[in-house]
């Protein structure tokens, strides 16, 4: 069994009465003459921006929900403006060079750095918004570290509720990351950044390769191949299934093919 002791000064500190929270198992960091240890919060600020989108009915806005962030890979996905009147509650503004993380359910592992692609906007009140501090650390570098299973597999203790689990965000940024000198966390995000370009470049080849199959044996049986003939022209399908052994075996009701 595993335990912990808390002081009830500390259990009222924290506001907090998951005992996950309280075990602080393997959540050190491994200190190194490499690296600094700093908290989240000691390399960004939280954007308390709002905006109540119904105010401004007829206007269109860069919303971003959680729907719209990726899982895993830092992508925006299904994103579209929506107009004022679609939105219905208090909005977050995020601005160009901030780092949106997702609070709800965040093992969703949900992050999204915001660049030149949508420069400003407002995203739902369940994604912090976070203001990198370029002197300390690059904004890439963070979203990396972010995403990774480092933070991913400490979140889980500081996130509370059953239905709809959430991190609070002083608990977030009070985790510890680790944090190289600046022109090594360019490099080491540069690196990233081209690994995720050519993972998603070989993921959309796949993808289009895959939707070409169906038109293949379409066109082939229109022409009067057979499926081997077809499999054999696409380029996508290196290998092909050879025929059953020849030669005598059993099947289920006991006789020899």
């Amino acid at each position: 069994m595993i335990a912990n002791t808390v002081s009830i000064a500390k259990l009222e500190a924290s506001s907090r009465w998951n005992a996950e929270f309280f075990m602080d198992i393997d959540s050190k960091l491994v200190k190194s003459k490499n690296y600094n240890i700093n908290k989240i919060g000691d390399l960004v600020e939280e954007r308390k921006e709002f905006l109540l989108p119904a105010d401004y009915i007829d206007r269109l806005f860069n919303y971003i929900g959680l729907e719209n962030i990726s899982q895993n890979n830092r992508s925006l996905v299904g994103f579209e403006p929506k107009l004022g009147s679609e939105i219905k509650s208090r909005c977050k503004i995020f601005r160009k060079g901030d780092i949106l993380y997702g609070r709800l359910r965040p093992t969703l592992n949900k992050v999204l750095l915001i660049n030149d692609e949508l420069s400003e906007g407002i995203c739902s009140t369940e994604i912090f918004v976070l203001v990198p501090n370029d002197d300390l650390i690059d904004s890439d570098y963070l979203s990396e570290i972010l995403i990774s299973k480092l933070v991913l597999d400490r979140v889980g203790s500081i996130t509370a509720g059953a239905a709809l689990p959430r991190m609070q965000i002083k608990d977030f940024l009070n985790l510890e990351v680790p944090v190289l000198p600046l022109e090594q966390q360019k490099m080491i995000a540069s690196n990233a950044l081209k690994i995720r370009t050519e993972a998603e470049q070989l993921l959309s080849k796949a993808n289009n390769t895959l939707s070409e199959l169906p038109n293949a044996f379409v066109d082939g049986v229109e022409l009067g191949k057979n499926s081997i003939d077809i499999l054999q022209s696409n380029s996508a399908v290196k290998k092909i299934i050879n025929p059953l052994p020849k030669g005598d075996f059993f099947v289920n009701r006991g006789r020899k093919a």
